[in-house]
């Protein structure tokens, strides 16, 4: 059964086919993931991490495929659908933004679905800014980049002070 693979700044939206989403744990080992054996776990033993992943079969563009999320999604998205309710037949619509480490995705609920599957909804109207781009336009107000300023140079001077650096300014 295929993946899926949500592209940045694309919003797709997908179709529950399972009650709850199944816990998988991981172990990172050249560069792949390795199943956690549990008890007695060589990985483990050996001082590797095991990642916490989700699973959960969904009906996306018309096809059934495996979704796999992080703990944050799942925390998103029990704090949406609710913690003991099935997510049979639920809709959600999911948007990534960012890649590599920096990916985050933005879950909303769309309600119970049809018998159809789902489908990639309708572009937005022309002129709408995508989410990136109200992301972009909000980080370089200037309340914002006064507010990160500010709290950088706090914890700048917080760990100078920490560390005991004496800052002494050129030319003295």
């Amino acid at each position: 059964m295929p993946w899926v693979n949500i592209t940045p700044g694309v919003a797709v939206t997908m179709k529950f086919m399972e009650t709850r989403p199944v816990v998988r744990y991981l172990h990172w080992v050249d560069r792949r993931s390795v199943a956690c054996e549990g008890e007695g776990c060589s990985f483990c033993a050996s001082g590797s991490v095991r990642k916490e992943r989700y699973g959960i079969e969904v009906w996306i563009n018309g096809a059934q495929a495996t979704w796999e999320f992080s703990p944050t999604v799942y925390t998103q998205l029990v704090t949406i659908l609710g913690a003991n309710v099935s997510w049979t037949d639920v809709e959600v619509k999911v948007t990534r933004i960012g890649v590599g480490l920096d990916t985050k995705y933005v879950v909303e609920h769309l309600g119970e679905a049809g018998s159809q599957p789902a489908s990639t909804p309708a572009a937005a109207p022309v002129g709408t800014p995508s989410i990136e781009e109200a992301v972009h336009a909000a980080m370089l107000s200037e309340e914002y980049i006064t507010a990160v300023a500010g709290a950088v140079s706090e914890l700048l001077l917080a760990k100078l002070l920490e560390w005991q650096v004496v800052v002494i300014p050129e030319g003295e």
